[in-house]
C-alpha cells in the first residue's frame, strides 16, 4: 500500500500534490467566522492582525464591530502593513487566523497586545507539544470552539480541496478565570 493510502485511511494527507501557500497565506473561510460571532461576544475593537483580504474583518463590519487591519503584506485592501510581532499597538480584541508556523508568538505577542479577547483559528494540534504545555499552564484558553465538521481555508475565493487538518477557535479572555471550556460548532 503506498504512503498516500495510508494517510487516506487514517483521514489525514501529506499534500505532495499541493503547494504550500507563500507566507502560509490561507484565508478564513467567511462562514467559520459568522458561527464564532454568533457564539462569542466581544466589546470594543477587533483587530485583525494578520488580515489577508479581510475575511474576518468583514464578516466583523457584519455583525458591526468597530475593526482595525494590518498585515505584513500588502494585499491592496487599505490595511496597515507591519510586523504584528514587532508593534507595540493595542486594541481591544484581536481575532485573527496566523500563520500556522508562527502561531505560538503570534499568541504571545497578541496577548500582550489586547485588552479583552484573543482568538485564533488554529489547529487542534495545537494542544499539543512541550512549549506549549508550559504556556497553556500559565495561559490556558477560556474556550475552544471546534467545528463539527472540517474547515476548509479559501485560496483565491475557492475552498482549498477538503482538509484533513481540524481547525478550531482558540479564545483567550482576559476577564475569565477558570477551566477551558471546549463546544462545538457547526456550518
Amino acid at each position: 500500500m503506498s504512503n498516500k493510502n495510508v494517510f487516506s485511511l487514517l483521514g489525514s494527507t501529506n499534500h505532495t500534490d499541493k503547494v504550500r501557500e507563500k507566507d502560509d497565506f490561507y484565508e478564513t473561510p467567511k462562514e467559520a467566522t459568522r458561527e464564532l460571532l454568533k457564539n462569542e461576544k466581544l466589546e470594543g475593537v477587533i483587530w485583525d492582525c494578520a488580515c489577508g483580504k479581510n475575511a474576518i474583518i468583514d464578516v466583523a463590519k457584519e455583525f458591526n464591530y468597530e475593526t482595525y487591519s494590518s498585515d505584513l503584506i500588502d494585499r491592496g485592501i487599505g490595511a496597515d502593513i507591519f510586523n504584528f510581532l514587532d508593534t507595540d499597538i493595542i486594541k481591544d480584541n484581536i481575532i485573527t487566523n496566523p500563520p500556522f508556523k508562527l502561531a505560538l508568538p503570534f499568541l504571545k505577542k497578541a496577548l500582550k497586545c489586547s485588552n479583552n479577547k484573543v482568538i485564533m483559528l488554529l489547529r487542534i494540534q495545537f494542544l499539543e507539544g512541550k512549549e506549549r504545555y508550559e504556556f497553556f499552564k500559565e495561559n490556558p484558553p477560556s474556550k475552544v470552539y471546534v467545528f463539527a465538521n472540517r474547515v476548509n481555508p479559501v485560496i483565491d475565493g475557492k475552498p482549498y480541496g477538503s482538509s484533513a487538518m481540524c481547525l478550531c477557535w482558540f479564545v483567550w479572555d482576559k476577564n475569565y478565570n477558570g477551566d477551558t471550556v471546549v463546544k462545538w460548532l457547526k456550518y
